[in-house]
């Protein structure tokens, strides 16, 4: 190996910023066993953030249609979750 010499390697080692506010973020944030792709949705845990558990709950209940809107249109509403949760989950992570 024709890099630095290793006292040099450990210098720079000890100047790295470990970054442990962020560490602690993430692991406070994000499911133990997150899902691979991010439009399945379930990636915050639960709790982390009560106005996006607020927001979760909404869309779930949306989703689901109140039985009187689907009473009178027959129909039940439509709501693409990944994409309106992701949003606010990417602006949770990074306030």
């Amino acid at each position: 190996m024709s890099g630095l010499p290793l006292a040099e390697v450990d210098e720079l080692v000890g100047r790295l910023d470990p970054c442990e506010e962020l560490v602690d973020l993430l692991e406070r944030a994000i499911q133990e066993q997150p899902p691979l792709s991010i439009k399945e949705g379930n990636i915050i845990k639960d709790g982390y953030d009560e106005r996006l558990d607020h927001i979760v709950t909404q869309a779930a209940t949306a989703k689901r249609g109140s039985p009187n809107w689907r009473r009178k249109s027959g129909k039940s509403p439509v709501l693409n979750r990944s994409k309106s949760v992701t949003i606010v989950y990417s602006a949770t992570i990074l306030k």
